[in-house]
């Protein structure tokens, strides 16, 4: 579901239109919406803006790992536009280290040379560039850089090698793949 929450323009086709704040949250909180379009001056401050659907979203994101939806703002008031840009950039930030932190696999984008691998079995070799891993604690790096300890565990599930990682070395593979896509979109924007 799509809603747009505007108490002047026309609401585009395939879209709910909602004229309050208390509206879009009602609807917001079934889960089911994908994306909101907001309004800031919606003809009574008293009753809400769209800004105070985004606070919403924010809190809810924040404390209980709300799902995003897609947002978008066509305030025509710009002070407020910005404002409220501002906020869909927090939430976005907030969702991103929430997926973060919950995320333990990674995929390395480039090969661990042999001095910052350590195995724990005969025979094992070094982690390759594609290869899955779990990611461990962050640490500095020697250079200043931001490394992480990784482990490599083998078909039965048994750790079979630690190494070192550069940030830059690895991108975290969450097990959900709604929060994988979230991160695609966002991580780097």
């Amino acid at each position: 579901m799509k809603i747009y929450l505007d108490d002047e323009r026309e609401t585009p086709d395939g879209w709910i239109r909602v004229y309050w704040p208390d509206e879009a949250i009602e609807l917001l909180k079934s889960g089911e919406v994908t994306a909101v379009s907001l309004d800031h001056d919606l003809g009574d401050d008293e009753r809400g803006t769209g800004y105070d659907v985004l606070l919403w979203i924010e809190e809810q994101v924040a404390v209980h790992g709300f799902p995003v939806p897609e947002m978008r703002v066509h305030s025509a008031n710009s002070a407020a536009r910005k404002r409220m840009e501002s906020a869909i950039q927090a939430i976005v930030r907030i969702r991103v280290s929430r997926i973060l932190a919950a995320t333990t696999k990674g995929r390395l984008l480039a090969d661990i040379p042999s001095g910052r691998f350590r195995p724990f079995e005969e025979g094992c070799k070094p982690p390759k560039a594609g290869d899955i891993v779990i990611m461990d604690q962050g640490f500095t790096g020697p250079d200043g850089e931001p490394m992480g300890l990784i482990y490599g565990k083998d078909s039965s599930g048994k750790t079979v090698f630690e190494a070192e990682a550069y940030d830059q070395e690895i991108v975290p593979v969450p097990d959900d793949p709604d929060d994988a896509e979230f991160l695609a979109k966002h991580l780097n924007n």
